[in-house]
């Protein structure tokens, strides 16, 4: 019995096999994402369960709200590790971190951009960094030592392991001996992809009131971690007290005011803010991509059983009991649903190395356990068995085989269940299109809007090495003498990347505290970065002294009629007198609002004296020159300097690109998400509509029979699609206006939502029914009468 019944579902299949190619490849592509989805979420999920304690580390964080908004701080103060691990017993071990970019050379090989970890020696001892060669103790107990990864060791050395005791230089400058060998970090680490660790300098810097390392502790009991952040405020307000000579109040409302200090566990670092949003939004993604491939499966199945139901009366009428019918439902479903699992993981493979290319994901499916991925596949292949064979089973086993075999079998065309189908097809559809038409919007918005400067036009290079810095000024002369160079000039930071911050007073209201962004910079750089002046003294003598210009965001913060008499004092007393207002301009994340900024403009000679501040060059085009012709000449005066090195440069609309890469990376895979869903819908849709003009085959045979032409036929039909596109309509508009302007809070600066956008994705709906209903307008008017009513 079963396998005759085998033979009738591969010959039903076959008969049908348009259709059945339209379900499998619909449901095999929507498992295929489904699972990838999961291997996505599990791989973020798992970053940093490898180390050994690694449920006892935390990373020290703050959180700054205040009429200037809110700021979320990563790094700590320089003294804050070893002061907290002296003041408190909980605390057993500690380790600070920073980042660097260097180049590496050995035996005349040079590897550039080199990501270097600056850390205590207790690096390799406190996080779980297997070492092929040496020991965590003694790697890194000397400022001339370093370690270094297998991948690093691979391009200096080939094949060999045999390289402690090897010496490296490092920026062609500093003369290291390689000490240790470490395993090539995991993808699965929110460290980066490190390949050097050295000593962390003896920062000079040891104040209270600037944050530049990442302090991780470990603390073993989880209630004395509570405790200790609960007074994490209090602690360094004491340490203000004793290091900086303030009073406990001055340290507490004005330097602390409205910050918020807290544990942040190891094992939650790399999901950020955004992970739940993140996870909510690719994984109800992946639901929907499967809902519609298990919709459309099911829905046509259904209509399908409807043309079948002659054969169910029969076989009721042999003898067939209802769970031999049920027996035939589901071995058929079954089959189908394990064919398009089969297909799925095919899919899955050819898949996604596309999709880890476009989020940069390194997800590898070889490296899970084959068991969850098969048993995932099966128990979906089950479920979607179950859902399309049930409703068929207790639809139609409770129908006599009179009523399947008479006129209430062929009553299916109108149902509501294909209405409910059709309907609910184009709401996904139709609100899908919104959401992407919305999301490409923005996003062009957002990255073509006035930055208040021009990216394109602008070059930053960076500066690194004894050599380099005290030949800076040199090459910015030999820059400015170029023919199609604007302008050149020494600057702390590139102006998308300006991430310092501090607090100013004002002379005349010393209980006033400002927290603002600095950047620090040599005379010239607002006709560089063709900055907007809103306001600036004339005569001022930029060789004598360090001024400041402010934000226009300042400025209004401020609450100054004028900038006449201004003077800035910093927590080290120094007095700056306010020179100018600088229109507001993107400077650091371009998903928020600019906040109060100061830019301390240096004379030439302080510049010389604090050099290792100043490690970045800003070369602006002169109007009307090229690209690549102002490069090369770039490229020209750097060789002249600088033979031997090589030149690391960036255009400001690159870094933009690459400071945002994960936004962007995550809205591109969204956008493939709903194309997919999209392409699925459509696909669906026009199956279903098929179907419906199949089971109206009679009626329009009729309707021939009494003189209905072509064009008849195509209104009767077209107006009910039209009616279900509407109904759809309905339905799809309030939620994707709901979803898109909930999406659409994170942006500081935002599209309005405009009614062209959901109607033109409503005529683009309405334009596909159009054409759906049109094919097959043709295909059913075609039909000779006395064929379609031949069994009446």
């Amino acid at each position: 019995m079963l396998l005759f019944n085998l033979k009738l579902i591969f010959r039903n299949l076959y008969k049908n096999r348009l259709y059945t190619f339209v379900n499998v490849a619909g449901l095999s592509v929507a498992l295929a994402v489904c699972l990838y989805t999961g291997l996505w979420v599990y791989h973020e999920s798992t970053y940093d369960r490898f180390h050994k304690d690694g449920e006892q580390i935390y990373r020290v964080e703050f959180i700054v709200d205040s009429k200037n908004g809110r700021f979320e701080g990563i790094a700590s103060e320089v003294p804050f590790a070893s002061a907290l691990e002296a003041s408190y017993a909980g605390v057993t071990d500690y380790v600070r971190v920073d980042y660097s970019l260097v180049s590496a050379t050995c035996d005349k090989i040079t590897v550039d951009e080199v990501l270097a970890v600056e850390a205590d020696s207790s690096f390799f001892g406190f996080f779980t960094f297997p070492l092929l060669k040496g020991s965590p103790r003694t790697v890194l107990n000397s400022k001339h030592k370093v370690a270094i990864s297998e991948r690093l060791a691979f391009k200096l050395f080939g094949d060999s392991r045999e390289v402690v005791g090897k010496s490296i230089l490092l920026d062609h400058e500093h003369e290291y001996i390689i000490s240790g060998l470490f395993k090539t970090p995991p993808s699965r680490t929110h460290l980066y992809r490190f390949d050097l660790v050295r000593l962390i300098e003896n920062k000079s810097h040891n104040h209270w009131w600037s944050t530049s390392v990442f302090s991780y502790f470990k603390i073993p009991d989880a209630g004395e971690m509570r405790r200790i952040e609960s007074e994490l405020r209090k602690f360094v307000a004491q340490q203000i007290v004793e290091t900086h000579n303030w009073d406990y109040e001055s340290a507490m409302n004005k330097h602390l005011k409205d910050r918020v200090y807290f544990f942040h566990p190891l094992s939650e670092l790399n999901l950020g803010n955004d992970y739940r949003t993140r996870v909510l939004v690719f994984v109800s993604a992946a639901v929907l991509i499967l809902l519609l491939a298990v919709s459309n499966y099911v829905s046509m199945s259904v209509s399908r059983y409807r043309l079948r139901t002659k054969e169910i009366g029969l076989r009721k009428v042999m003898g067939a009991s209802r769970k031999h019918v049920l027996g035939l439902y589901f071995t058929e479903a079954l089959v189908f649903s394990l064919t398009a699992s089969c297909l799925a993981l095919v899919v899955l493979e050819l898949l996604y190395p596309f999709l880890n290319s476009v989020i940069d994901v390194p997800i590898n499916i070889y490296e899970y356990e084959p068991e969850w991925i098969y048993g995932g596949i099966l128990c979906c292949a089950l479920l979607i068995s179950c859902a399309s064979a049930v409703f068929p089973f207790f639809y139609f086993t409770n129908l006599t085989p009179r009523e399947l075999l008479g006129k209430r079998a062929h009553s299916g065309g109108n149902s509501r269940t294909q209405k409910g189908a059709v309907v609910f097809q184009f709401s996904i559809a139709l609100g899908l299109l919104i959401c992407i038409a919305v999301i490409a919007r923005q996003m062009y918005f957002v990255n073509h809007r006035d930055f208040g400067y021009s990216p394109d036009r602008i070059i930053h290079l960076q500066l690194k090495g004894k050599e380099q810095l005290s030949n800076a000024q040199v090459f910015v002369n030999e820059l400015r003498k170029s023919s199609s160079v604007g302008n050149a000039c020494l600057v702390s930071d590139e102006i998308n990347r300006i991430n310092m911050r501090t607090s100013f007073i004002e002379k005349s209201a010393p209980d006033e505290f400002i927290r603002v962004s600095i950047w620090e910079v040599q005379q010239g750089f607002a006709d560089l970065y063709q900055l907007s002046v809103l306001e600036e003294k004339t005569g001022v003598e930029y060789s004598s002294r360090t001024v400041v210009y402010v934000s226009e965001r300042f400025f209004k913060e401020s609450r100054w009629a004028s900038i006449e008499g201004k003077v800035l004092v910093n927590y080290g007393k120094e007095e700056f007198p306010v020179v100018g207002v600088l229109s507001d301009f993107v400077f650091s994340s371009i998903y928020r609002k600019p906040e109060p900024l100061v830019v301390l403009v240096y004379p030439d000679e302080e510049i010389a004296k604090e050099m290792r501040e100043f490690q970045t060059v800003a070369v602006s085009m002169k109007t009307g020159s090229a690209f690549m012709e102002t490069l090369g000449q770039v490229k020209a005066a750097w060789k002249r300097l600088f033979p031997f090195d090589p030149i690391n440069f960036t255009t400001v609309s690159e870094s933009i690109i690459r400071q945002h890469q994960r936004e962007f990376r995550f809205q591109k895979l969204v956008a493939v998400y709903a194309v997919l869903s999209v392409c699925l819908a459509l696909v669906g849709l026009f199956a279903l509509s098929a179907y419906t003009a199949e089971q109206r085959t009679k009626e329009v045979g009729v309707r021939k029979t009494y003189g209905a032409g072509l064009r008849e036929i195509f209104n009767m039909l077209f107006w009910d699609l039209s009616k279900l596109v509407g109904w759809s309509a309905v339905l799809a508009f309030p939620v994707a206006y709901y979803c898109m302007n909930k999406w659409l809070e994170q942006f500081a600066y935002t599209i309005e939502l405009s009614p062209v956008i959901f109607l033109l994705s409503f005529l683009i709906v309405w334009l596909v029914a159009g054409l759906t209903v049109s094919y097959h307008s043709l295909q059913v008017a075609r039909v000779n009468p006395v064929e379609a009513l031949r069994d009446e």
